[in-house]
C-alpha cells in the first residue's frame, strides 16, 4: 500500500520545492505548530488584517521560508464583517529582468489588483489593461516582467463588486495623467480605488530568493528594489510586507564590494519601517524533525486528500533514518533543500520502495 501511495505522491509532484503561491499557502506549516520559539505567522497575519504595522519586512535566507509565511497569512486573512476589507496582492519580483523601479512596482500592483476582477471584464477592456500596464494580466511568473496576484480569499469580491472595481480600474489606469505625477499619487489612486469598493490594499512583495549576492547584476537589482520600496514607505493606508534575504541585511565586512550599494539602501530601508520580523529556525534535531514530520504529512495529506494511517503519512512512507537526515539537512540548509532532496529521491528511483530509505535520500545528496 505505502509503495502506491508513494508512486501517486511522485505522479502529482507532491513535493515540489517552489510551488505556486496557492499550494504554498495550503502546505505551509508555522513554526509555532511544532514549537519552534518566536513564530511570527501571527504578527504577519495581523499586518495583513489590521492597520496596526504598515510597513514590515520579513527577513530569512533563500529557502526558509519567507514566502510560505506571507502566502498563507494572505489565504487566512479573514475580512472583517464591516469594510474595509483586507485586499493581499502578491508581487513576486525576482523574475523581473533589469532594475526596478518605483513606476514599475506600481504598475505591478495595478495589475494585481485587475486580477480578482478580469473575468468581470469584457475583452476589450483587458486589452486596454494590458496596454495601460504594459504586460500581461496573468499569476505566473513572467521572465521579463513583474507579475501582481491575489491569493486570500475575497468572499466580499462578488459580482456586482469585481465589476465595477475592474471598470474603474480601466478607468484609472488607461487615464493618460495617471502616472504622470509620480508613483507616489499614483499609488495613492490605487489605494482610493480600492477605498471606494470596501477594501484596503495589502502588498505582499516576495520571492526574491534568485538574487544572489555573487552576480553584480542581481545586486544591482536589489539595490534598485530597496531603492524603490523607500519611495512607497511614506503612502499612507496601505499595508507593505516585503520578504528579504538575509544577506541584504548584513553590515561590517560582509557588506563590501559590489553588494555594498544594495545593502546600504537596505539599511536606509529598514530605518524606516514599522517592523523587521526574521524567520526561525530549528534551533535542535528534535525541533527539526518534529517540522519536517509536519511538513510532510501536511504535503502528503492536501495531495491524497485521505485520513492518514494510525501513526501518521510521514512514518508510514519514510524511515527513521530517512527522517534524522532529512532533519539534518533542513536545520543545516533550508527547508527548500530538504524538500528538494525528497522529490529528487522519487525523480531517481525506478522501483518505488515501500519506504523512503536514508541511502535512497544519499543516492540523491551525494551525486
Amino acid at each position: 500500500m505505502s509503495r502506491k501511495i508513494l508512486e501517486q505522491l511522485r505522479d502529482a509532484t507532491a513535493f515540489k520545492p517552489k510551488p505556486p503561491d496557492y499550494e504554498l499557502a495550503i502546505a505551509h506549516v508555522p513554526t509555532g505548530d511544532v514549537g519552534i520559539p518566536q513564530s511570527i505567522d501571527e504578527r504577519v497575519l495581523n499586518a495583513i488584517t489590521t492597520d496596526d504595522e504598515a510597513f514590515v519586512i520579513i527577513v530569512g535566507p533563500p529557502g526558509s521560508g519567507k514566502s510560505s509565511v506571507l502566502t498563507a497569512a494572505a489565504r487566512n486573512a479573514a475580512s472583517p464583517e464591516e469594510p474595509p476589507h483586507p485586499l493581499p496582492l502578491t508581487v513576486p519580483v525576482a523574475h523581473h529582468d533589469g532594475n526596478l523601479t518605483a513606476e514599475l512596482l506600481v504598475k505591478a500592483i495595478a495589475q494585481g489588483l485587475a486580477t480578482e476582477p478580469r473575468g468581470s471584464l469584457q475583452p476589450d477592456e483587458i486589452q486596454r489593461l494590458e496596454e495601460a500596464l504594459a504586460t500581461t494580466i496573468t499569476t505566473s511568473h513572467q521572465p521579463t516582467s513583474v507579475s501582481g496576484s491575489i491569493t486570500a480569499g475575497l468572499p466580499f469580491l462578488n459580482a456586482t463588486v469585481g465589476a465595477g472595481l475592474g471598470k474603474d480600474l480601466v478607468t484609472l489606469t488607461t487615464n493618460a495623467e495617471w502616472q504622470g505625477g509620480g508613483p507616489g499619487p499614483s499609488l495613492l489612486a490605487l489605494r482610493d480605488l480600492a477605498s471606494a469598493h470596501g477594501a484596503r490594499l495589502v502588498v505582499i512583495f516576495h520571492d526574491t530568493d534568485v538574487w544572489s549576492v555573487a552576480d553584480r547584476d542581481m545586486a544591482a537589482r536589489a539595490r534598485s528594489f530597496f531603492s524603490a520600496l523607500r519611495v512607497l514607505l511614506d503612502c499612507p493606508e496601505i499595508t507593505f510586507l516585503v520578504a528579504v534575504q538575509t544577506h541584504w541585511t548584513e553590515t561590517g565586512a560582509n557588506a563590501a564590494g559590489h553588494t555594498a550599494a544594495a545593502r546600504q539602501e537596505y539599511q536606509e530601508l529598514a530605518a524606516r519601517v514599522g517592523a523587521v520580523l526574521k524567520i526561525p529556525r530549528p534551533r535542535s534535531q528534535p525541533q527539526a524533525l518534529d517540522l519536517m514530520t509536519a511538513i510532510i504529512n501536511r504535503r502528503v495529506q492536501i495531495t491524497l486528500d485521505d485520513d492518514p494511517p494510525g501513526g501518521g503519512w510521514t512514518t508510514a512512507l519514510f524511515t527513521p533514518a530517512a527522517l534524522e537526515l532529512l532533519a539534518h539537512r533542513c536545520r543545516n540548509r533550508n527547508i527548500r533543500q530538504a524538500i528538494a532532496d525528497i522529490r529528487d529521491a522519487f525523480d531517481h528511483l525506478t522501483d518505488m520502495p515501500d519506504r523512503i530509505d536514508r541511502e535512497h535520500l544519499l543516492d540523491v545528496i551525494d551525486s
